[in-house]
């Protein structure tokens, strides 16, 4: 599948996640919206 992509988007490159996978990597900015609303309703 990479190697279609590749071919299809010739200038894209393979990024990895900075998280152990995708999937919390793409959980974090929901998880930091929610720690500072938490911090907001503790002040």
């Amino acid at each position: 599948m990479g190697y279609e992509m590749v071919k299809l988007l010739p200038n894209s490159s393979r990024v990895f996640p900075s998280e152990s996978t995708w999937n919390q990597q793409l959980q974090l900015p929901n998880q930091v919206a929610k720690n500072q609303l938490l911090e907001e309703k503790v002040r």
